[in-house]
């Protein structure tokens, strides 16, 4: 079944294809409670990627965070340039 999208998924797909190192999963959902949501639906339709990072911390009790890192996919790509997404 496949959905058009909505504007906010759209705005996401847009910030994520103005930045060739992807964006962090917070740094997406900062000003929208709802777009952890709409990652969510991205990444199940194939059109965003989430990958965890490993990231050090200044203090070293802390060692290191884990940070989802969201891309844009080549089918997220095609899909924000109006072309239909391959079927899964």
């Amino acid at each position: 079944m496949t959905r058009e999208l909505t504007p906010e998924h759209r705005r996401i797909l847009t910030i994520l294809a103005e930045r060739p190192d992807g964006a962090t999963a917070s740094c997406l959902t900062q000003f929208n409670q709802g777009a952890h949501t709409i990652i969510a639906e991205l990444v199940g339709r194939e059109l965003v990627d989430a990958q965890v990072e490993y990231v050090a911390t200044r203090d070293s009790n802390l060692g290191a965070i884990s940070v989802v890192r969201l891309k844009i996919t080549n089918a997220g790509r095609r899909t924000l340039a109006g072309a239909e997404p391959p079927r899964p």
